[in-house]
């Protein structure tokens, strides 16, 4: 109220100061006599430009302006011209101005006008993001609240929002065409009056980054795929090897959403990302997928343990797979992991593959189909609480046991084998090493358990004795990518 009351006094003190320069009471201020009244009143880069009408009998006119809390008008100029440019201002002020001439010895004034000065935004930066183009722009003193406008290919300007807070300093605009070119300026502003517009925003390309669907091993190298986009002219596929340096692997048309990295580096960690491209400009990367890449050239067997896990066996199976670099599977009962969680944490940390045995080691074609979800599912969702991220792909059955109604019932691949060690029966490492040594060959699936000390032994010595003969141990979707089995769910694999 008292903001209210101060204006409207501050108004009476005008319209008496203006009466009194006229010489007639407040009641005879209005007449008919042709006024100069201001048409237009902006912000130009460093000043007030205010613009009035031309008065026939008027030879000069006399720029009026009055500060808040001034009861007196200053003359500012006196000009033969219809506009002027008031450069004596303090930004954020607000001024009032009034155009005045002569006519006989009668000063006849216009309608008094106001506008408050700000300095235009200075735009930092314009650049793409993930959803759209993000502008960013330098603090405005006085300023509440910014305007930003897309400027059209024609040279209009578009408003796309208006900001409120004086230190809201970005804004991305995502509301923007695949492959389209941007620019962009500013206003700030404050209290319903708006600066000159920005200097306009550099062009700015908006190329929406691929979506990578999935990094596989295949039976002709490594296979990147993307979701198709018909938008930009072609894709750059980069590779990172360890933690070395990204490298461009290749180059494929739009047409295309796959790339056979031919050049992988095979037994390390590859990483993969991309990026579209259109007429030179790039968009962001893509979300980057890594995996261990395999040669499709060299055999390879994917050894699996059973029943685990078991702390005094499992590291030790696992401490040998790290020194040769190699992976495998393990098929866990759920009902075992939170004893031995921090087993299910290294092989997920170490790359090996955990699959579902049954929660319980239960005989699924005894039960019903409600019993063998519940038995899957419960594993299921043990497992993946340590897991690290790493989600359940397959499930074998205890003792392989799997009959139609198990096949319906389990919604995932369900993997027997195709050398059976015995190693559950004897319980002697020589025997397991010999039967591995004998039977095992290029796809094999070979099945330990890591519950017994001998099972441990052979492992030591059988995964060093088959990376010497040039084989690659993998895990069990590994070895599917390899060979190209397309592994269904409610389905039984023995092999690659």
């Amino acid at each position: 109220m008292k903001k209210i009351a101060k204006t409207l006094s501050f108004m009476l003190a005008v319209i008496i100061c203006l009466c009194t320069m006229l010489c007639v009471s407040p009641l005879a201020a209005e007449n008919t006599v042709k006024k100069a009244e201001i048409t237009k009143i902006c912000a130009k880069s460093s000043s007030i430009k205010i613009v009035w009408n031309r008065v026939p009998q008027a030879e000069t006119y006399t720029v009026y302006r009055w500060s808040v809390g001034s009861d007196e008008g200053e003359k500012v100029r006196r000009t033969k011209k219809t506009y002027f440019f008031d450069k004596d201002i303090i930004p954020g002020e607000e001024y009032y101005y009034s155009i005045a001439y002569k006519s006989g010895d009668k000063e006849f004034f216009g309608e008094i006008k106001s506008f408050c000065f700000l300095y235009a935004p200075k735009i930092k930066s314009v650049r793409k993001t993930g959803d759209g183009i993000k502008i960013c722009w330098g603090k405005v003193s006085s300023a509440d609240s910014y305007i930003v406008y897309r400027i059209s290919a024609d040279g209009s300007y578009k408003k796309i929002a208006t900001l409120k807070g004086a230190d809201t300093l970005s804004y991305t605009d995502k509301k923007v065409k695949d492959c389209a070119e941007y620019r962009y300026a500013l206003r700030s502003a404050k209290g319903g009056y708006k600066s000159a517009y920005s200097t306009e925003s550099e062009k700015a390309a908006f190329i929406r980054a691929p979506k990578i669907i999935s990094v596989k091993n295949s039976p002709k190298g490594v296979t990147v795929t993307w979701q198709k986009n018909t938008a930009p002219t072609s894709y750059y596929i980069y590779r990172k090897t360890g933690s070395g340096k990204w490298k461009k692997a290749g180059e494929v048309p739009r047409s295309k959403n796959k790339f056979i990295d031919k050049k992988a580096a095979y037994g390390k960690i590859c990483t993969y990302k991309l990026r579209a491209v259109k007429n030179g400009e790039t968009s962001l990367y893509s979300e980057a997928l890594r995996l261990r890449a395999l040669d499709p050239k060299k055999p390879a067997i994917a050894l699996t343990w059973d029943d685990g896990p078991y702390t005094p066996v499992t590291n030790k199976i696992l401490d040998c797979l790290e020194k040769y670099n190699g992976r495998a599977t393990f098929f866990v009962v759920g009902s075992r992991v939170g004893t031995y969680k921090d087993c299910i944490k290294r092989e997920a940390a170490l790359g090996c593959e955990i699959g579902c045995h049954t929660y319980s080691h239960a005989n699924l074609t005894r039960l019903s189909s409600q019993e063998i979800k519940k038995e899957i599912n419960s594993s299921v969702k043990e497992i993946e609480k340590y897991s690290g991220g790493q989600k359940v792909r397959l499930v074998r059955a205890p003792g392989g046991a799997v009959n139609d109604k198990v096949k319906s019932a389990v919604n995932y691949p369900l993997i027997n084998w195709s050398v059976d060690t015995l190693d559950w029966q004897h319980r002697t490492t020589s025997k397991t090493v010999a039967n591995i040594k004998k039977n095992a060959k290029d796809g094999s699936i070979v099945l330990m358990h890591d519950l017994y000390y001998a099972t441990g032994d052979a492992a030591v010595e059988i995964i060093p004795w088959l990376t010497s003969k040039g084989y690659q141990l993998v895990t069990v979707s590994e070895l599917f990518e390899l060979k190209g089995v397309n592994a269904q769910k409610g389905s039984l694999y023995t092999h690659g």
